[in-house]
């Protein structure tokens, strides 16, 4: 099974092995894009492109110790 982002319930489902992965949409770089974007776009009078994109990535198990922090929400402690 397959899930999307990373929630407490998420996170322990890939520990425990019933999900496989889970597609992480970075919801914080997503943020962080668009609110530079916005700044350069107000600021200093920068068009943003057309097309912005941002990978999502495929989290699981023997990766999830790199994602623990990205997301404030998520505490694995």
């Amino acid at each position: 099974m397959l899930s999307t982002d990373l929630y407490p319930q998420v996170v322990a489902k890939l520990e425990e092995g019933s999900v496989a992965g889970s597609i992480y949409q970075r919801p914080v770089s997503q943020g962080r894009m668009a609110f530079r974007m916005l700044y350069e776009f107000l600021g200093e009078a920068a068009c943003p492109p057309a097309n912005v994109t941002l990978a999502p990535l495929l989290v699981m198990r023997g990766n999830l110790n790199c994602f623990q922090w990205d997301d404030p929400r998520i505490n694995l402690t």
